[in-house]
């Protein structure tokens, strides 16, 4: 039996292919997203743990807080990824951010919840220096416990 030859254009043009495509990562419901080549604006951002710690880093502004958190070893509960289950619920204490991709935002934080400054560090992206607090232990069903 001779071994079977296989067409250079399938496996070693498509391998070839994949190799050229942008960097990604994770973004919402876990999919994945083009990362651009450079950062349009880079914004520090400051996340202080319930002991006081404080980890600054850089984020673009396509970048998710959760993301760039985890990357930086802060260690934010999550679940969906996708804006829907309040598991990632944070604090922002100064700065801006863009919650415009969460899925259910109204449905997991009320007006009052966000007048108070709480955020859905999974789909939100800076768009200014931000401070942002953050507890291990809660999600948005402990919101009136909150003594930051």
């Amino acid at each position: 039996m001779q071994p079977r030859s296989v067409p250079a254009t399938s496996t070693g043009t498509a391998l070839r292919a994949v190799s050229r495509l942008p960097a990604v990562h994770r973004s919402l419901h876990g999919a994945q997203r083009p990362r651009p080549c450079a950062p349009v604006r880079a914004y520090q951002i400051t996340y202080v743990g319930e002991d006081g710690s404080e980890v600054r880093v850089q984020a673009s502004e396509s970048d998710f807080l959760l993301d760039v958190g985890e990357e930086n070893s802060v260690d934010i509960p999550a679940s969906c990824r996708g804006g829907m289950c309040g598991t990632c619920v944070c604090k922002l204490t100064s700065g801006e951010v863009d919650m415009s991709e969460a899925g259910d935002l109204e449905g997991v934080l009320s007006p009052e919840q966000l007048a108070a400054g709480y955020i859905l560090t999974c789909s939100s992206r800076p768009k200014s220096d931000c401070t942002v607090e953050w507890k291990q232990d809660w999600g948005v069903s402990v919101l009136d416990e909150w003594k930051g």
